[in-house]
């Protein structure tokens, strides 16, 4: 089981903007905010595997994609979720919204 995932670059602003989500969670929830920065990795996931598989039959599908031009992009907003696994897969209600100025 896992994911297959690209890092993102540069991670300043996405550290930054983590951070400062975390600090705010925290003032709301105290000692129950489960979010680390120390621990945050901005990744872009393309696949969830809910079951063992051997890298190298996807190895060659992961180097194709490397071969992309790298794309650029704006947060704009963020959403509050409520994540949960169900049936052997991800599910989320979204709980609210921020539209972030630039």
């Amino acid at each position: 089981m896992g994911a297959v995932r690209f890092s993102l670059y540069p991670w300043t602003e996405l550290v930054e903007l983590h951070r400062f989500l975390t600090n705010a969670t925290r003032a709301v929830r105290g000692d129950h905010c489960p979010m680390d920065t120390r621990q945050f990795r901005p990744h872009l996931s393309i696949a969830y595997a809910n079951t063992t598989v051997p890298i190298m039959s996807i190895l060659p599908r992961i180097e194709q994609l490397r071969t992309l031009p790298t794309e650029a992009s704006s947060i704009t907003s963020v959403e509050l979720v409520e994540l949960r696994r169900e049936e052997r897969a991800y599910r989320f209600d979204v709980l609210d919204s921020l539209q972030l100025g630039g």
